[in-house]
């Protein structure tokens, strides 16, 4: 769901002589492997965005609501299809070079596709958390509660994709490292100097995250009692990508210390 980040254009940049890569990665794959969560992050923050300002012209009247709800009226599936189609492009130049084998056996076009069609079910899923039916409580749907739906939207696009960010930075950093541990990734409890630097990020997105909710979630509708629980709810979700989909291994078997 997920962050203007400069970690497409940071992944590009080329790594010291010394860097030791994960087992089975080359150099290129690593690279393609950080332009890829980002894309992935990045397509889930701009559907949120797109909902959002649906929902704000479903509030003036202009849209009706369920236009604002998958599968989306026109404007809005217009809006994240434009998307998509950004996010397809940083992916096929972000991996332009190489494909890791684990990405569908090294073919980045369709393990892209399904990975942005997966990330926009993720994304529908929590859409329909947030912008719930509240018009059933003894107090309907109030302008305070309207407000907290669209500002908790946002705030979890946003955490998406700078928690995506911390995971990114962390794993180049490492790849960098004279004291590299392959087999320990970014995403696994921290053992390490650089690895409890993305715990620290990690946090710190967390922290901004529940502040933004809470400003405007002081009276939060009945039906999205606790909206601040979907931070860790999205948390959660971009560590699991990023440990099992993103950062994973090719079986090419190279171990290179360039």
């Amino acid at each position: 769901m997920r962050r203007s980040i400069a970690v497409f254009a940071l992944a590009a940049l080329p790594g010291p002589a010394f860097a030791v890569l994960p087992p089975g990665l080359t150099r290129d794959e690593a690279a393609c492997e950080r332009a890829f969560g980002p894309a992935t992050d990045a397509f889930g923050a701009a559907i949120a965005a797109c909902v959002v300002r649906c929902d704000a012209k479903a509030v003036r009247g202009r849209l009706p609501r369920s236009t604002c709800f998958p599968p989306y009226g026109t404007t809005t599936r217009a809006c994240i299809e434009r998307a998509r189609g950004i996010e397809t492009r940083r992916i096929a130049h972000g991996c332009r070079s190489d494909c890791p084998e684990c990405y569908g056996g090294g073919d980045c076009s369709t393990f892209g596709r399904d990975a942005l069609l997966v990330t926009g079910q993720v994304v529908d899923g929590l859409v329909r958390q947030v912008l719930c039916d509240d018009a059933s409580s003894i107090d309907g749907l109030s302008p305070a509660e309207d407000r907290c739906r669209r500002a908790a939207g946002a705030a979890l696009g946003r955490a998406a994709r700078a928690f995506g960010t911390c995971y990114v930075r962390c794993q180049q950093r490492e790849e960098r490292s004279d004291d590299f541990i392959p087999l320990v990734p970014c995403t696994s409890p921290p053992t390490t100097s650089q690895i409890r630097s993305v715990a620290n990020c990690l946090a710190r997105v967390r922290r901004l995250a529940l502040g933004a909710i809470a400003r405007r979630c002081e009276d939060p509708p009945e039906c999205l009692a606790d909206p601040t629980a979907l931070v860790d709810v999205v948390a959660e979700q971009i560590r699991s990508d990023y440990d099992v989909l993103i950062f994973c291994a090719s079986p090419s078997g190279a171990f290179l210390r360039d």
